[in-house]
């Protein structure tokens, strides 16, 4: 699950890309970028991309752990959240 955060100030990024067998190495830098557009522009971003037998070819999963992120009220976590949600849905 998605926790109620600002994303904007993450300094530090661990992300994994899980696919089908048809993942490319491409589609899993194009998460990782999308992501990492997110977050603080200087921040380090450790990633890598795991092939799962198991899931669908065309079904992607994207694992995030951010750190080094500032404090805001609650309000702007949940408007924050929400607005991440929608640009990947």
């Amino acid at each position: 699950p998605l926790v109620d955060a600002d994303f904007s100030s993450a300094g530090k990024a661990l992300i994994n890309v899980i696919g089908g067998d048809s993942l490319t190495l491409g589609e899993a830098e194009s998460a990782v970028a999308f992501i990492g557009s997110k977050i603080a522009k200087e921040a380090h971003i450790i990633w890598g991309a795991t092939i799962d037998t198991n899931l669908p070819n065309d079904a992607v999963r994207v694992v995030v752990v951010l750190a080094g992120m500032s404090e805001v009220s609650r309000e702007e976590q949940k408007k924050a959240a929400e607005e991440l949600i929608d640009s990947i849905a």
